[in-house]
């Protein structure tokens, strides 16, 4: 080969090798992009998925909360019905009907009103003692 045409395959072989680097330069430069852009948006994703779970935890609470005053107010709504119906069974038994009579009738007799714990019978207390202190049945 003669200098001209060794100088010129040379000059052609860098040029060619520098657009390859260039070309494969920008591949990575790209590649690198997609990947950085990708991982931003998967941190952001998971990132959303622990914000919905905790806005669930709060709505979950909320509905608990909710949920708990629904039943207090139900159970006030029956204490207060059951304290009306048993003024109205006492008023009747005082106005001179008997509890049969009511019954008969078909009203039942109103539930007891619980005042906090019961006392459990004592052990040494006799049978006959425990059975003389329980209330009057009607």
């Amino acid at each position: 080969m003669t200098g001209v045409h060794h100088q010129r395959r040379s000059t052609h072989h860098n040029l060619a090798e520098k657009a390859a680097k260039e070309a494969l330069g920008t591949t990575l430069v790209d590649a690198a992009g997609d990947l950085g852009a990708a991982h931003a948006e998967q941190q952001a994703a998971a990132n959303v998925v622990q914000t919905a779970k905790d806005r669930a935890d709060e709505i979950r609470r909320a509905a608990e909360t909710e949920a708990a005053t629904v039943i207090a107010d139900a159970e006030q709504h029956v204490t207060t019905a059951n304290t009306t119906y048993a003024a109205a069974w006492n008023a009747a038994k005082s106005a001179g009907w008997t509890p049969a009579q009511l019954r008969s009738m078909g009203y039942t007799k109103p539930p007891t009103q619980r005042r906090g714990p019961q006392p459990e019978p004592r052990a040494n207390e006799p049978t006959s003692q425990r059975a003389s202190n329980a209330p009057e049945p009607g």
